[in-house]
């Protein structure tokens, strides 16, 4: 009887030492099915990219910044389209993420870099374009293969770009869309699929317009 009481207390001791050690495993584990990172940028909206953009008060989706009614109204991508990759990049002047294949049309994505030439003579006609289409076809670009933010932060001060931006350093984007120089414009239709891919030369203004009435049906006014 003596031993007993001992042997009761270490076996109690035992049995609370297993819990405590179980519970936060048990929390790692959960984290783990959520599907994100630990510690992984919260998603925000595309907005919330824009140079100077406020992201204290953004919404947690990717969606273009387009009127209800217009996506729904434009042509939808067909049969030819793309899904688009699904990747998170990260605003380029913050730290959320922006989902792409969360973005709905139409919209135009392109993809462009400080030290490519050809980008720096289509920004500008971007710029004009997506000033003239707001509230129509969103604009979106993605800084590829920089060799630093600051330099595109310079280009984008530069040329008065007030569009949204976003980072993709490694280039997953341009590798997903099976290409290898910029600058790159990808269509997007109101269905979040990619109705082309346009790479070469750089457009002006009026050939930016054509290609968005061509693939998704949106004239906008000159």
């Amino acid at each position: 009887t003596n031993y007993l009481l001992p042997l009761t207390i270490i076996a109690l001791v035992a049995a609370l030492v297993v819990a405590l050690v179980a519970t936060p495993l048990a929390g790692c584990q959960g984290a783990r099915t959520g599907g994100g990172a630990p510690g992984a940028a919260e998603a925000v909206s595309v907005d919330a990219c824009r140079p100077g953009a406020d992201r204290s008060s953004t919404t947690t989706t990717a969606s273009a910044s387009v009127p209800a009614g217009v996506g729904a109204t434009a042509q939808g991508a067909g049969n030819g389209a793309m899904a688009m990759p699904r990747l998170r990049l990260s605003c380029l002047g913050g730290t959320g993420q922006v989902v792409l294949a969360d973005l709905r049309g139409p919209a135009l994505v392109n993809l462009w870099a400080s030290w490519c030439e050809p980008c720096r003579t289509e920004l500008p006609a971007l710029r004009h374009y997506a000033t003239r289409a707001a509230g129509r076809v969103a604009v979106i670009g993605v800084v590829t293969r920089d060799r630093s933010r600051d330099a595109a932060q310079s280009v984008i001060s530069d040329l008065g770009l007030t569009f949204p931006m976003v980072a993709d350093p490694d280039g997953a984007l341009l590798a997903a869309v099976g290409r290898s120089t910029l600058p790159v414009t990808l269509v997007v239709a109101a269905d979040g699929r990619i109705a082309t891919v346009h790479a070469g030369p750089a457009m002006d203004e009026a050939a930016i317009g054509a290609l968005v009435d061509r693939y998704l049906g949106v004239a906008v006014p000159t």
